[in-house]
């Protein structure tokens, strides 16, 4: 059945697309990027990206991808309480809950599980597959019958083929780049860890801003366990295992001393 709405939802989708493209090419226009913190920089830039964050977790929200806002917050509520994190947002647990919530969506947790030859090997798969199909969409513009219905059904089949050459030419693409570039040894560890200080970092002002304290860690380099930790480290770990999923990160406190150096 065709959707009468879909032009105009095609609209609004490119509107709200210019808007965002706009909002990012004036942030990175701005002549004082370079003298910006890196916690500045970061802020600054999740304002440019904020509405289309609040229309990517209501999207989520509406089609499934992720629990409500109810579930979520009573989630990450109980999250605190397991790390003892006991104090109180002075916006209030809805609206600070909300602005994490912004803070989580935006941060892109790593996946560390293939490294460049495993990937490869799966593009490379997948080319096949797709260099598999093109014969057969090659015959069906062939077919009297296909052609006949194709044109009844006012069906843009034309563009099969060229999208598929274009599909795969740029595969081999992405798998030669991956053949041609290796990485670094430890590379799982050295990413995980920038992922870590990038969260930290992310979570500076909200912390700061809701619960007038400094981010900064108790203690030295050695390992804090989080029984004896302070507030800020606390909270840290309690996003990050909202988050990234690690109860008890392994190189917290020098993430926390790196993170801090941002302020």
């Amino acid at each position: 059945m065709k959707d009468e709405n879909l032009p105009e939802q095609n609209d609004e989708w490119q509107s709200r697309q210019q808007k965002h493209n706009q909002r990012v090419e004036a942030f990175l226009s701005r002549e004082d990027l370079g003298d910006l913190t890196p916690r500045e920089y970061v802020d600054a830039y999740a304002d440019a990206l904020r509405p289309q964050n609040i229309e990517m977790l209501r999207g989520a929200e509406h089609i499934g991808w992720m629990a409500t806002s109810e579930v979520r917050h009573a989630a990450i509520r109980e999250t605190f309480r397991d790390f003892n994190f006991e104090l109180e947002p002075v916006s209030g647990w809805s609206n600070f809950l909300f602005e994490l919530d912004l803070i989580f969506v935006q941060f892109d947790v790593p996946d560390v599980r293939k490294g460049y030859a495993e990937l490869r090997r799966e593009v490379d798969a997948c080319i096949g597959k797709l260099e598999a199909l093109r014969p057969t969409f090659f015959e069906f513009n062939h077919s009297i019958d296909f052609s006949v219905a194709a044109m009844l059904s006012k069906a843009a089949t034309n563009d099969n083929i060229r999208m598929l050459d274009a599909l795969i030419k740029s595969h081999k693409i992405v798998s030669a780049w991956l053949s041609e570039h290796h990485q670094a040894p430890r590379w799982r560890e050295k990413t995980l860890r920038n992922s870590r200080i990038d969260l930290a970092t992310r979570l500076l002002t909200i912390f700061h801003r809701e619960f007038g304290l400094a981010p900064k860690p108790d203690g030295g380099s050695a390992h804090v366990p989080i029984e004896q930790a302070n507030d800020w480290q606390r909270f840290y770990q309690a996003c990050a295992f909202v988050r990234m999923q690690e109860r008890e990160t392994p190189d917290r406190q020098a993430v926390l001393w790196e993170a801090y150096q941002n302020w």
